[in-house]
């Protein structure tokens, strides 16, 4: 979707499939380039760190475990999965219900945390609570499907969902 909306916003005529192989060469060479963690990340993953922590995504898993690996925060999570990793993207909850599934953790002891609708609706997919970030992908579009939680700053978090999970 990202490549197709690229192309017709450069008035490129060239069909998305022909240039997806070309962009994820390109990206795949450049995936640290300009990565960073958002702030208060480090801060809210060692809040966490007796918890089991997953990814769900829907760019390429091995691009992100990549990109989690270059950041230095990969072995924070139990799970890394993204698209290949899973039966479907978001908002299918296959993914989700499956990564909960292989880390034990049930639906009522979850939390999705994520940056737009589409996470939204996978986590109530999945039924687990959902919680949206002010920043990121597409926080705008948590204005249509709000989550049961919104916060600015993920260092936030931790007080938020105090107790509601197990580790």
């Amino acid at each position: 979707m990202l490549v197709a909306r690229t192309l017709v916003a450069a008035g490129l005529k060239v069909p998305a499939e022909a240039a997806l192989p070309v962009f994820l060469e390109c990206y795949s060479a450049r995936l640290l380039d300009t990565t960073v963690l958002y702030p208060g990340v480090l801060e809210a993953l060692d809040a966490f760190r007796d918890r089991r922590l997953a990814v769900l995504i829907n760019k390429l898993g091995e691009m992100s475990r990549r990109i989690l690996g270059g950041l230095g925060v990969e072995g924070r999570f139990a799970r890394i999965w993204g698209a290949g990793d899973v039966p479907a993207k978001k908002p299918d909850p296959a993914g989700l219900r499956l990564l909960l599934a292989e880390t034990g953790v049930p639906p009522e002891s979850a939390v999705l945390v994520g940056d737009s609708a589409i996470d939204v609706r996978t986590g109530r997919a999945a039924g687990v609570l959902t919680v949206g970030v002010t920043y990121g992908l597409d926080p705008a579009s948590l204005d249509a499907v709000p989550p049961d939680l919104v916060i600015g700053d993920l260092r936030e978090l931790a007080a938020r969902v105090a107790g509601p999970f197990p580790a």
